[in-house]
């Protein structure tokens, strides 16, 4: 188990469904229904949600920051050359931010994997 705030990766079962979508045609409404989760999510970590404010920072500056990976990976499916990653690195980069709310990706996935 990964201490509070340090890197974490994905459940193998969740990140093989991921790779998977992300290899199809749906990808961009993917991404974009993962974005939608996450900064939903990323409300708990308001000071008005109740986080500490000490922590609260950081973890929404991690949130900002997955937010930035996903909008490049959205240019790199539009066609914008130098932006994004191989769908694998997207992944990790994507769950490994350290600071935020280390389940709000792997709960973004599911959601977003089922269509929600």
């Amino acid at each position: 188990m990964n201490a509070p705030g340090s890197p974490r990766s994905l459940p193998e079962d969740l990140r093989l469904q991921a790779l998977r979508a992300l290899q199809q045609d749906g990808a961009s409404a993917l991404l974009a229904r993962v974005a939608y989760w996450l900064a939903l999510l990323a409300r708990n970590d308001y000071v008005e949600a109740g986080s500490d404010p000490r922590d609260a920072y950081a973890r929404l500056r991690t949130n900002n920051e997955r937010m930035i990976v996903l909008a490049g990976q959205l240019r790199k499916l539009a066609g914008d050359s130098g932006f994004g990653y191989p769908n694998d690195a997207f992944l990790d980069v994507l769950a490994e931010k350290p600071g935020g709310n280390s389940d709000a990706v792997e709960r973004a996935l599911e959601k977003s994997l089922k269509g929600h």
